[in-house]
């Protein structure tokens, strides 16, 4: 049998997490050999941790669910805008996000209640909720 194939497999992540798979190098596994097993290894190998990483990141989300923040800041003419939560952490959250259509009402300092997701850039609040009587100062 020829030498084994090199088959890498990378995934960037949300969150600036990755996924790496290399040839296993201290498995001489002879099978290796076949390109096509090779191919279905390596990306065997990427599933398993994609999943791992999918765990990690709910358990992130989980951790934050049902979390309140105050609202830092709003670009009315983009859609979007930032609040802070409890640790002072930026999360982002779009005009759609904020439920019953009250995006246009939301200024600094409103606080809100969210559910905080794992976005393309990091952290993101979805149905986001205002919560009366609660404006910060």
């Amino acid at each position: 049998m020829g030498e084994p194939f090199a088959v890498r497999v990378q995934l960037a992540l949300p969150g600036g997490r990755e996924v790496n798979v290399r040839r296993i190098f201290e498995n001489r596994d002879p099978r290796q050999a076949d390109v096509a097993f090779a191919i279905h290894d390596a990306f065997w190998r990427a599933v398993r941790q994609l999943r791992a990483q999918v765990d990690k990141m709910r358990n992130d989300v989980q951790h934050h669910e049902g979390s309140t923040g105050t609202v830092a800041r709003i670009d009315a003419q983009k859609g979007f805008g930032f609040l802070t939560d409890a640790d002072g952490r930026e999360v982002y959250f779009h005009a759609n996000s904020v439920l019953h259509g009250k995006f246009r009402g939301l200024e600094a300092g409103d606080r809100v209640a969210y559910h905080e997701e794992v976005g393309e850039n990091g952290p993101q609040a979805s149905t986001v909720r205002v919560l009366r009587g609660m404006h910060h100062v």
